[in-house]
């Protein structure tokens, strides 16, 4: 009698404390409202954004990017929302959906639930998914599935539920939303318990990235933690509660986006007729004293040693001894392969520059490059001088030193628009109107030797490739940036 009791006046303070909610379903989807403000939406029942309350501006998932609830999105196209069930109780909603992706038939269910903390005044969401679908035909219009057969055919295959982006993370989102004081979150930490942290600087990214160079891979245990969070104003915690399968989270440092991969979430060809898979997240919202607990006690990761994070800051002169520190917005040089390396032992006048060693040539070019920004739009020129007004003549010069190439190193001035050049696959240039001014070429074994290129400005930016085309070992030091007068 006295649970009973005990109960039913808890279950009456919940409902006093938690906010009333009600959820409207349109054309152009399923809307949560906090009073008559959106607090959840699903456009097209299938993409998802979220906040904790009202009031909260940290949303996951971006208004222009929300998260893609249809498994595979990336890899099998397609998804038919099929039905809609809703539900509200004190303190908790409900929204439970079904769909098809017809292409595999398949048939995938989400729950998607939002308790009311009272401590915090703030909902938590728990997001859970499961999909079984023709093993057969996932493999016959998967990219990731066809390809891992070609070179391992027993193997288990990759699959990718759902990523989402976070908003006021990363440069390109401050400029979406047209404010530029508006970027937050000191950095990303993760733990295995909810007790012991680490914690990994936001490392500020620009695009045309390799990704060895974007993307930060890491295992995650169910159980486990990983988030964004801001000293000031809080930051989100996702907590793996289940999944069918080992858990991989992939971060995209220019984007902001979070993949949430299971590792081997797909069986081996021809090793059944169907297969499932599921996982569970739990997106809890942190308060600023919280996180200041958490990075009280939290332990810098040793992200420096990361050979991909050995990336030296772009400056007019640059003899590579600054590295990124993670401490403030920098500016860095771009490496388009794992190839591509910040040097401590070889140096032009010193011990440091960056280098190039392949022993294959499965790539054509291979480069450290990086943007020039002249005069123009939300950020700031790359290197230390005033904005070069556009149509200038300009001087790229740097040493260069070689060994065992057997091909060409050389320097490169490209325009090619915004985004344009990829040094990431065989054909080099991405970009079928790039335009290209080339430095004489090196090969062979050469002592450092002075190579140049001159180009003129172009708004709103231009390339700087050092780079080799075949194999051999290359370090390039001193590159100066310079107008011609």
């Amino acid at each position: 009698m006295h649970k009973r009791i005990f109960f039913l006046s808890l279950l009456a303070s919940v409902a006093a404390a938690a906010p009333v909610v009600t959820i409207e379903t349109d054309y152009s989807g399923t809307y949560v409202y906090q009073g008559s403000s959106v607090i959840c939406e699903l456009k097209d029942n299938r993409f998802l954004r979220f906040r904790s309350n009202a009031a909260d501006s940290l949303w996951i998932g971006q208004e222009k990017k929300p998260a893609d609830i249809g498994w595979g999105y990336q890899d099998i196209k397609g998804y038919e929302h099929v039905s809609l069930e809703k539900k509200i109780a004190p303190g908790r909603f409900g929204l439970h959906l079904t769909g098809r992706k017809e292409i595999a038939d398949g048939n995938q269910e989400t729950v998607i639930t939002g308790v009311w903390d009272e401590e915090t005044q703030n909902f938590n969401y728990t997001i859970k998914s499961h999909i079984e679908a023709d093993l057969e035909k996932w493999y016959q219009h998967s990219r990731w599935a066809k390809n891992s057969y070609k070179t391992k055919p027993d193997a288990w295959v990759q699959l990718e539920p759902m990523d989402f982006h976070i908003e006021r993370i990363s440069i390109p989102d401050r400029f979406f939303i047209g404010d530029h004081n508006k970027e937050i979150y000191d950095c990303f930490v993760f733990s295995d318990d909810g007790r012991e942290w680490m914690r990994f600087p936001k490392v500020s990214a620009i695009s045309s990235m390799y990704k060895a160079d974007w993307k930060y891979k890491f295992n995650r245990s169910q159980g486990s933690y990983f988030g964004f969070v801001d000293r000031n104003e809080g930051g989100w915690l996702t907590r793996l509660n289940h999944s069918s399968a080992p858990e991989r989270v992939e971060i995209c440092w220019y984007w902001f986006d979070i993949h949430q991969v299971i590792n081997e979430g797909l069986p081996p060809r021809h090793s059944a007729e169907r297969f499932e898979a599921e996982q569970e997240w739990e997106f809890i919202r942190l308060t600023p004293g919280r996180t200041r607990d958490i990075l009280k006690v939290a332990e810098e990761f040793p992200w420096r040693d990361m050979p991909e994070y050995r990336r030296p800051v772009f400056t007019r002169n640059n003899d590579f001894r600054q590295l990124i520190d993670g401490e403030k917005f920098q500016w860095s040089w771009r490496s388009s392969s794992p190839y591509c390396l910040w040097d401590d032992t070889v140096g032009y006048d010193d011990h440091q520059s960056v280098s190039i060693i392949k022993t294959s040539d499965e790539r054509r070019i291979d480069s450290w490059y990086a943007q020039i920004q002249w005069d123009g739009y939300y950020m700031t020129s790359p290197f230390e001088w005033e904005r070069l007004p556009p149509n200038r003549k300009v001087r790229i010069s740097a040493r260069v030193k070689t060994s065992g190439v057997s091909g060409r190193v050389r320097l490169r001035a490209i325009y090619a628009g915004y985004a344009a050049v990829l040094y990431t696959n065989k054909e080099g240039i991405a970009a079928t109107d790039a335009e290209i001014e080339s430095s004489e070429s090196l090969t062979g074994d050469t002592d450092w030797t002075e190579l140049e290129v001159y180009f003129t400005s172009r708004d709103p930016w231009n390339f700087v490739s050092l780079e080799i085309e075949g194999t051999g070992k290359v370090w390039f030091d001193n590159v100066v940036i310079e107008e011609v007068k």
